[in-house]
């Protein structure tokens, strides 16, 4: 039975894919070349930093990777009061926590950044516990993220259920040991077919597919 849920942020609960996107391709751009999203898929769910070094090797650019990392997150702060959410939002996490369900939120966002999101658009309440990317060390598909999250609202992470956009993400919660729930707003359902349930949007989960099919 499950007892909570935990939410990814980053392409399920905001649309913030663009901004990053868009982040990326303007610090980038100092360098000489762009980032497009075929080139944000190949690496989406891995944090900022790894991210940032991983292309400045590839493109054999001498620059510090933290720098590099500060300006980008910077461009993304600032634009982040204006990403919208995903359709249908507060009304599933509404109806999930009427039905006495625990929701947690498990994120590579600094916790700081989650809570200024989510209490700028009065959603911060509904949730039991937000854990964030500053208090993980083992980044997805290390299943630390959500174990973490699990913990923290001292749940089994059999009894949980995670919902995430990216194929690291379900496979994280596949270590976890947890069912999980795939959106298919970064990519395909053929992608994320190891996800026990795969929805287009976090507004088509509902109590009535938590207790179904999970």
């Amino acid at each position: 039975m499950i007892k909570a849920v935990i939410f990814d942020l980053d392409g399920v609960i905001i649309n913030s894919i663009p901004l990053h996107i868009k982040a990326y391709d303007q610090v980038f751009r100092d360098f000489g070349f762009g980032y497009t999203r075929k080139d944000f898929n190949k690496l989406n769910g891995v944090p900022t930093f790894e991210t940032i070094e991983t292309v400045l090797k590839k493109h054999k650019i001498k620059a510090d990777p933290l720098a590099v990392t500060v300006k980008k997150e910077r461009l993304v702060d600032h634009w982040l009061k204006e990403v919208p959410f995903f359709p249908g939002t507060e009304k599933t996490l509404r109806n999930l926590k009427a039905q006495g369900l625990m929701l947690a939120m498990a994120t590579t966002v600094s916790r700081k950044i989650v809570h200024t999101i989510l209490d700028d658009r009065k959603i911060l309440q509904y949730f039991d516990s937000v854990t964030g990317g500053d208090e993980i060390k083992k980044v997805k598909p290390d299943p630390e993220t959500f174990l973490r999250a699990a913990q923290k609202i001292k749940v089994n992470p059999q009894q949980c259920a995670g919902v995430d956009d990216t194929i690291i993400g379900i496979e994280s919660l596949c270590r976890a040991k947890m069912k999980s729930i795939a959106v298919t707003t970064s990519f395909s359902k053929s992608k994320l077919k190891k996800a026990t349930v795969i929805v287009p949007h976090i507004g088509k989960i509902t109590p009535a597919l938590i207790s179904k099919f999970l």
